[in-house]
């Protein structure tokens, strides 16, 4: 019990942004969700509660799909606010020409103003900062590298090493290479903003489509009534239904692994 206490506090304080660890509101709203949908989805294929109660095998794949959303919207967060943070560092060095320590320092007061102490980037940067000030740590650049390392993120491990490289730098020096790689990241993250906004949109047309043949079958059922029932109780219709399940949900996979929802 002990074990799994700190492992949640490691989580919760200084987690791994590889990975999510959905809280337990969250298990019980998404297992509930996708329970429901699935059950109801057998339903309209196959009008059988026992192939209704079989369709729920496919829970943990849509649970995993959940987790890599989330994990996806976390660290796509993390590096908008990274981006804000960098952009505020950059600022106090080439404004107040501070050396590195009291520019991060500014930048996070900056950052206080926009974000509150719940967001990531001032929470992570708030954990360097009292590691900093309490000398538990050599230099902000060590500790800025740890929570790089914890993110995964290319961006924000790139800097990480070039505040590394900079140590014992003069401050010009330090502002030149700041203020390139602030402007480089920053290019970065827009063009990736951009495809992400625009992938959201076909990612959303996507779904409608998949949920097109459920609505069709359910339409067919309000305007033909008794004859949809040869679908449901021959062999014929029961392998129609299914080769129109599984084409659907290969579809459905397909075009979430292009988007990202499903490890490939």
């Amino acid at each position: 019990m002990k074990k799994k206490n700190r492992r949640a506090d490691r989580e919760r304080y200084a987690p791994d942004y590889s990975r999510y660890v959905p809280t337990k509101t969250e298990k019980c709203i998404w297992i509930t969700g996708l329970c429901l949908a699935a059950y109801s989805v057998g339903l309209v294929f196959y009008r059988d509660t026992r192939f209704a109660l079989l369709m729920l095998i496919t829970v943990p794949l849509f649970y995993k799909m959940l987790k890599n959303r989330a994990r996806y919207k976390r660290q796509t967060k993390l590096t908008d606010q990274f981006r804000v943070f960098i952009s505020a560092l950059n600022n106090s060095i080439q404004i107040s020409a501070k050396p590195l320590e009291l520019a991060f320092f500014e930048a996070l007061e900056d950052m206080r103003g926009i974000y509150s102490e719940d967001d990531l980037m001032i929470r992570e940067m708030g954990l360097i900062e009292t590691s900093v000030k309490n000398n538990n740590a050599r230099c902000i650049e060590a500790e800025f590298d740890k929570f790089a390392r914890r993110t995964h993120i290319p961006d924000i491990i790139d800097f990480a090493s070039v505040l590394i490289t900079c140590h014992n730098t003069n401050i010009s020096a330090i502002s030149n290479v700041i203020s390139s790689t602030a402007e480089v990241i920053g290019d970065k993250i827009d063009v990736k903003n951009e495809a992400r906004s625009f992938l959201t949109e076909q990612k959303t047309e996507f779904l409608f489509l998949m949920c097109t043949p459920t609505a069709f079958i359910l339409a067919m059922h309000s305007m033909l009534g008794s004859y949809m029932d040869v679908m449901y109780s021959s062999l014929a219709g029961r392998i129609i239904m299914t080769a129109a399940l599984a084409v659907n949900a290969i579809g459905l996979f397909y075009g979430l692994s292009i988007t990202g929802e499903v490890d490939n």
